[in-house]
């Protein structure tokens, strides 16, 4: 059978006897009659008898579909279902032959005959062993929380009932021993009757606390919780946002509890306050009665440096006004939260317009600081929210509640408690709205704070300024800022607020005990994990400075120096100010503006004063020389004015625009600044529309008329003829420009940051170094024979000695592992 090409069309002609064999598989007679099949696609050949077909007859093999490569990912995964695949069902069963009693006829511990009818076996799964009943007795005589199992003559598994005993531990005294029935948890949640020893020389309460658990109540306690217990209810909590009756349910289908248990377990932790006392107590024995905690930077400079400190509220963690009142304070006291009476008191007697100041009124669309936000919205809210600090590593620092929205009151005041605390060290401050603040606490003249602390704006927010706010508040133009983003609140927050459907009903002091519980946890991990974190930092800002400077010399290719592009940086900042003075005109040029609108307003008067004033003699006319010149002098001002703040609009839309560039479309920021450039287009717009509307008289080299396409192209001609010249016109590329600008930005913050790291990870060692020598002074002066409290005592520092030389170590084995320190 012939085979061959079509010239026009890529099919293949495939001729087959007296039949055509079509794509559908249908067959006709024909002679010798091609037939076009698509290559790449299977022949489908008919049932035919071999008398008919021609021996020309090629069989036609289609190409196997070539298989798609696989990830080493998708590899592994398929493995693991594989291997599980060919054992899932004998596991199954393996388990339910264990259910099973097995065919001893021994007992493994004692070798009795178990088959006499006097003994049974019993299977113990926490001692993983079987056993008869003899030694099952013996053995859990101080083992009361087992569950060993056996099986009566049907088969049915049932529990081995035995006395259960929680004993006390041996000492020496006078009293003698009491037994009380309770119910007992144990660490995983499972509940037993036991009889709980007791001595007279002591309280049941105490005596429960010596043997690892926690009484239900201060007095007669009827329950004892496992230690192990509560603190996994605790982490169940900190870690998992897991509301106390949540994990009650949870334990409750895991341990087969009824719902009576369920509800008077719940109950008495809440309502007897069991809970909130053993976190405080479980968090007094891990930092030794607060002395040594785990809520201080270690990376932050103690004296001398900088601190970067980040600003900001979130309105989610709220608390109901009918949610109950304190029977007594926070337990944690102020530790974090600033005391709510001075907080109120602050605020309701600071002085301000209450976010009326006008300035930088168009930079952004946060509401932070507005006053319309200052009304209560929900009226049956005790706490609208809570406003926060941290350094730049995610340490939380000082937080206070919030009565009203986000008051300017609010950030002043913990600009001033910051202030105070900063010791020798000077302090940079990022706030969403840092332009609006630092015109704020300008008109208000607090000089205090200005002189003591940098504001600027975090990172990401600053994308929601227009361009004149970026280049002088932003962490990535702002010289010194290294590469602090300044959203190290927006971590701590998406870290605490899904505590708020709990804290909404709790009481004020409960509240702000969790709420500290869990910004000292957040302290902790971030603490336990500090050597990696700045390790990890500097990783980081060693590869960004490569990158930057490697892209710097492919975009400058030798024909501009980082002196030029310093240049462009200050070019563009000074394209980017916006001139917010008002337009001063002669008296000229006022009383021709007067005159214009005379005939539209009753300006008699106004006109009489100004001639008196200048010694006009007779009033100006329409056609008269002074009138023509004036009017002149008036439209070129005008004209000026409105290029002048076209020109801006343009520099910043462009600004934005190559922002624009680096994010992807759906990322949270590239919509945040297609608003912006969407908003300064508007501002362009209406420029060009004011502009031409005016009608001018007069030329002076000024167009008449804009356009938008002249209007946006910064080297227009237009743009040459103002009175202020401005490099930024001369410019060849502007778009080369931005671009190394942003990339010799990136360079220099990166360059500050590994200095900045260089100084934390000596600040990291001589932390742990401080805490390890504070512990052995005191230990050092310790009599461990004066009393058993201070061998207990004793014992724990050690621990802390062991903990904190580990740290220290790691520190410095990672940090300096080539240097002697």
């Amino acid at each position: 059978m012939a085979k061959r090409k079509h010239k026009k069309f890529k099919w293949t002609t495939a001729v087959v006897g007296e039949f055509v064999i079509e794509k559908n598989g249908k067959e006709r007679v024909v002679a010798r009659t091609p037939i076009e099949v698509n290559q790449g696609e299977p022949l489908l050949l008919p049932d035919i008898r071999p008398a008919t077909v021609s021996q020309e007859y090629v069989d036609y093999n289609p190409p196997d579909e070539p298989q798609p490569n696989k990830s080493q990912y998708q590899k592994r995964k398929e493995e693991s279902n594989t291997n599980w695949a060919a054992i899932t069902d004998s596991l199954h069963k393996v388990y339910v032959i264990n259910q099973g009693p097995p065919s001893l006829e021994l007992c493994p511990n004692c070798g009795e005959d178990i088959q006499d009818g006097e003994h049974r076996i019993i299977r113990c799964d926490d001692c993983l062993s079987f056993m008869c009943t003899a030694c099952a007795e013996q053995i859990h005589t101080n083992l009361p929380l087992h569950s060993p199992k056996m099986w009566d003559d049907t088969g049915l598994g049932i529990p081995f009932t035995y006395k259960r005993v929680l004993r006390k531990h041996p000492h020496f005294c006078t009293g003698h021993l009491l037994e009380c029935d309770m119910d007992v948890i144990d660490e995983r949640g499972k509940c037993f009757q036991c009889s709980v020893e007791s001595c007279t020389c002591s309280s049941l309460p105490y005596d429960l606390v010596a043997l690892g658990y926690w009484p239900s109540s201060p007095k007669k306690p009827t329950r004892a919780y496992h230690q192990g217990f509560l603190l996994m209810l605790t982490y169940l909590m900190l870690e998992g946002h897991m509301s106390l009756y949540t994990s009650c349910q949870s334990i409750r289908w895991k341990n087969g509890w009824t719902s009576e248990m369920t509800d008077s377990i719940y109950r008495q932790l809440t309502n007897e306050e069991c809970f909130e006392q053993f976190r405080h107590f479980y968090h007094r024995n891990r930092t030794l009665d607060g002395t040594y905690m785990e809520d201080e930077c270690p990376a932050c400079p103690k004296s001398g440096g900088t601190r970067f400190i980040a600003l900001d509220a979130n309105f989610g963690l709220v608390r109901k006004q009918n949610a109950g009142t304190s029977v007594e304070g926070a337990k944690h006291g102020n530790k974090l939260f600033i005391d709510d009476e001075e907080v109120s008191s602050f605020v309701n007697t600071y002085q301000t317009d209450s976010g009326k100041e006008k300035e930088h009124s168009d930079c952004n669309q946060f509401q932070a600081g507005d006053s319309v936000r200052s009304k209560n919205k929900a009226l049956r809210l005790d706490k609208t929210g809570v406003f926060g600090s941290a350094c730049r590593h995610d340490f939380p620092c000082k937080f206070l509640n919030m009565e009203h929205g986000e008051r300017y009151a609010y950030p002043v005041m913990m600009l001033k408690k910051l202030v105070e605390d900063k010791q020798d060290t000077s302090l940079v401050v990022s706030y969403d709205i840092s332009c609006k603040l630092n015109a704020h606490l300008q008109k208000t003249n607090q000089t205090d704070i200005l002189g003591n602390a940098k504001l600027v704006l975090p990172c990401w927010h600053a994308y929601g300024h227009n361009g004149s706010c970026q280049v002088s508040y932003s962490t990535r133009w702002v010289d010194g800022c290294g590469l602090v983003d300044g959203e190290n609140m927006e971590r701590i927050w998406s870290y605490a607020r899904p505590f708020s459907h709990i804290t909404k009903e709790m009481t004020p002091s409960h509240r702000i005990d969790l709420l500290t519980d869990a910004l000292l946890h957040f302290s902790r991990r971030k603490y336990m994990n500090i050597v990696d974190a700045v390790k990890a930092r500097e990783e980081k800002a060693q590869l960004m400075h490569q990158q930057a400077v490697h892209q710097l010399k492919d975009i400058l290719e030798g024909n501009y120096s980082m002196d030029d592009v310093a240049g462009w940086k200050e070019d563009e900042k000074n394209r980017l100010k916006k001139t917010r003075s008002k337009t001063k005109m002669s008296w000229k040029e006022e009383y021709v503006s007067k005159l214009q609108i005379y005939q539209h307003m009753s300006l008699e008067k106004e006109l009489r004063a100004h001639e008196k004033k200048n010694k006009i003699e007779r009033r100006w006319m329409e056609g008269s020389r002074e009138y023509v010149d004036a009017l002149a002098a008036l439209e070129l001002l005008q004209k000026s004015a409105l290029l002048k703040k076209l020109k801006y609009d343009v520099a910043e839309y462009h600004f934005v625009l190559e922002t624009q560039k680096k994010y992807s479309d759906g990322q949270a920021i590239a919509t945040k600044i297609k608003a912006q450039v969407e908003k300064t287009s508007r501002y362009i717009n209406n420029t060009i529309n004011r502009y031409n509307s005016n009608n001018f008289q007069t030329n002076f080299g000024l167009p008449r008329q804009i356009t938008r396409k002249d209007a946006v192209n910064v080297e227009h001609e237009m743009y040459h003829v103002l009175d202020e010249p401005d490099s930024s016109v001369n410019l060849v590329n502007p778009s080369l420009q931005r671009r190394a600008v942003g990339i010799y930005n990136i360079a220099k913050r990166a360059e500050e940051e590994l200095q900045l790291i260089d100084s934390e990870k000596e600040d990291v060692v001589k932390h742990f170094r401080t805490c390890l020598e504070k512990l052995r002074n005191e230990v050092s002066k310790m009599d461990t024979n004066s009393s058993i409290y201070a061998n207990g005592l004793h014992s724990l520092m050690l621990e802390k000695i062991n903990e904190y030389t580990d740290m220290e170590r790691e520190a410095r084995q990672t940090f300096f592992s080539n240097l002697n320190m």
